[in-house]
């Protein structure tokens, strides 16, 4: 089953599809500038995200283990939550744009079939939180020069990953970051 929104909504709240088993699909509006928490947990047909460019907001475990393959994260994403994708074991691929600067904490979590993260334009990446993609399937080489710190686990359980492009900006990695 597919939703559609309408024009007029500006928030989409917390849990207002948890567990909608069957939600195959959803278009988000570009009205739309907040996603709640929970909003789409456990939507286990709910396949791609768009997360437009009008979204600022994305709250704790907005996608949590969904079955999410794809995401966009839109240009004017600012506050994204711990958790927001954590356990989307079927997601492959995450497209970042500029306004992103922070991966929060747990974000990607045992996202096991996470191959590919990569960036539709500047890449502004300043901070990767603690267990960020853990125990994902990342490879070959990311690019985080623009990145000042990368937390503990943050990278933990990649075993192809391949590198990462670090730059002048770096000035911490945590503990077990890439073990």
């Amino acid at each position: 089953k597919s939703v559609n929104i309408g024009n007029s909504v500006t928030s989409i709240g917390s849990e207002a599809f948890l567990f909608c088993n069957s939600l195959t699909s959803i278009d988000i509006p570009d009205s739309v500038e907040v996603i709640g928490a929970h909003a789409f947990e456990g939507c286990a047909a709910l396949t791609d995200v768009v997360v437009n460019d009008s979204v600022k907001e994305v709250g704790d475990y907005a996608f949590y283990e969904s079955g999410v393959k794809t995401a966009y994260l839109g240009h004017n994403v600012a506050n994204i939550g711990e958790y927001v994708f954590g356990r989307c074991s079927s997601l492959e691929a995450v497209t970042f744009n500029s306004s992103v600067d922070t991966i929060g904490e747990w974000m990607f979590y045992n996202c096991t079939s996470l191959k590919k993260i990569s960036f539709s334009d500047e890449n502004n990446i300043k901070v990767i939180n603690q267990n960020a993609f853990e125990n994902c399937a990342l490879e070959g080489t990311i690019d985080l020069s623009a990145a000042c710190v990368i937390s503990d686990y943050a990278f933990a359980g990649n075993q192809k990953l391949e590198g990462i492009k670090t730059g002048d900006t770096l000035i911490s990695i945590g503990s077990y970051a890439f073990a």
